[in-house]
């Protein structure tokens, strides 16, 4: 499948995070605001914030809540959580219909090792958030 990048929908999201996985932090989100979310780790020697997961939802603030507890989260996103302390990033996406093709682009430009598949949907170009960084020794 040729994808013609000239015609190709863009969108550009309004990024929060790298944040803490933490109750405190996830609770700062207003309910019911559908969008989409990174899961990942900080590594320091790797020079940013490595994606272990994407993944979207119509209330950010529920699905992220559930990847806190250890009943309602994928078995792969729970491990990988007890390997490392877990970061997240969201960003809004109020058009429903745009949900399942900006997670299948972030998925298939970050290839996170927790999602198992890619969502059919055609994906459409996006921006990401920060997730690399350099370190300065004086």
């Amino acid at each position: 499948m040729r994808i013609d990048l000239l015609q190709q929908t863009s969108i550009r999201l309004s990024w929060v995070g790298p944040l803490l996985l933490n109750p405190a932090e996830v609770a700062r989100i207003p309910c019911g605001i559908p969008g989409v979310y990174l899961l990942h780790a900080f590594a320091p020697e790797l020079g940013g914030y490595p994606v272990w997961y994407a993944g979207r939802s119509r209330d950010l603030r529920r699905r992220l809540s559930e990847h806190l507890g250890d009943r309602t989260a994928k078995i792969a996103v729970r491990a990988a959580r007890e390997l490392d302390r877990a970061y997240w990033s969201a960003a809004p996406v109020m058009d429903p219909s745009l949900l399942a093709p900006v997670e299948a682009a972030l998925i298939n430009a970050l290839r996170p090792i927790c999602n198992d598949q890619i969502p059919p949907a055609e994906p459409v170009l996006v921006n990401l958030p920060p997730l690399s960084f350099r370190t300065t020794i004086a």
